[in-house]
């Protein structure tokens, strides 16, 4: 089991977590370096949808973007899993932890 994992406060959360993950495998990638690996920076502008009478307006990819772009840029593999519920997850984490 790799031990080098230390949590680090970050701004966002896919970039934070790719930055910390490879940091701890040893690729010093900042969080601003992973977002802009993964080129996560673009501009929507939906007139046709309001959100409290204002046009839609986004600065950033879709979830899960970041990570797979990054993911296969760098040609890391990761294991994601879903779960239907969440003592289904933790069983599955707490199983992995005791596998170590």
């Amino acid at each position: 089991m790799n031990n080098n994992f230390h949590h680090q406060h970050t701004a966002h959360c896919e970039s934070g977590v790719m930055s910390t993950l490879l940091k701890s495998h040893g690729v010093d990638f900042n969080e601003a370096m992973v977002f802009g690996l993964a080129s996560a920076l673009t501009f929507v502008y939906i007139p046709l949808v309001k959100i409290n009478g204002m046009p839609l307006i986004s600065y950033r990819m879709p979830p899960r973007s970041i990570i797979k772009k990054v993911s296969k840029l760098l040609k890391v593999r990761l294991k994601i899993q879903k779960f239907r519920s969440s003592e289904i997850g933790q069983q599955a984490l707490d199983k992995a932890l005791a596998e170590n």
